[in-house]
């Protein structure tokens, strides 16, 4: 056992070594952490993998367990957001300048019966669905998990944004923004798709306290404005 979290905890090192992200104190540990977890799903690795990693970190440094809070409520998670990867074009569909995208295959939609459904309602990204050419039965993300968390992490860095961002950011942020813009939580649970407002009140109490902590720097603001008019001239919008 002790060989197997050796093993374990010698990928996480090398992963950190690799992408220049491991922590500077322990505060950033379980940020760290955690972004190894979400390259680990992404990749489609084994979740043996994950659950040897956090059992070794605890087995040669016991202390580190009260430093992970955030790793040890995500990792299943991670896995919930790394999954929507399945959707093809036949699934969306576009009505009155919305674009309806349809979930096949989530755990609410097998525990009730009923097929879950997401409303995109932002002009740009409606535009930009409009412009994938592909077959009805072809994939959204026809690359799969490995290449849309490179392309993510891309993004991250010409926005000049740092390494706690992860795709499951998506969600926590998405959730966040959609809850202050209406105040809604029956919206915020149908866009997040949580089958009770207890499990998105875990996101959101700390999200919506972190928020006014969080202020993008002119150059960040500069480069999402010059992004969003780019893509407007090239969607011919």
């Amino acid at each position: 056992m002790r060989r197997r979290y050796a093993s374990a905890v010698a990928v996480l090192l090398e992963f950190w070594k690799l992408h220049q992200c491991g922590p500077r104190v322990l505060e950033q540990v379980d940020a760290a952490v955690a972004m190894f977890l979400e390259h680990v799903f992404s990749e489609g690795e084994h979740k043996s993998l994950s659950n040897d990693t956090l059992a070794g970190l605890q087995f040669f440094m016991p202390s580190i367990r009260k430093r992970l809070h955030y790793t040890h409520g995500s990792c299943a998670k991670f896995g919930i957001a790394l999954s929507r990867l399945s959707e093809q074009m036949q699934h969306i569909s576009f009505i009155k300048g919305r674009a309806v995208l349809c979930l096949p295959s989530t755990k609410t939609s097998k525990r009730s019966g009923n097929q879950e459904m997401v409303v995109v309602e932002s002009v740009l990204a409606n535009a930009a669905l409009r412009c994938v050419v592909c077959e009805s039965s072809g994939l959204l993300l026809p690359d799969g998990a490995a290449h849309f968390r490179k392309v993510f992490h891309a993004l991250c860095r010409a926005f000049d944004l740092d390494f706690h961002v992860t795709p499951y950011s998506l969600r926590r942020g998405g959730a966040t923004y959609a809850f202050l813009l209406h105040g809604s939580m029956e919206k915020c649970l149908l866009r997040g798709r949580w089958a009770s407002s207890s499990s998105a009140r875990i996101y959101l109490a700390d999200a919506i306290a972190t928020v006014r902590f969080l202020q993008l720097s002119p150059k960040q603001l500069g480069l999402a404005a010059a992004a969003a008019e780019a893509l407007k001239l090239n969607l011919g919008l």
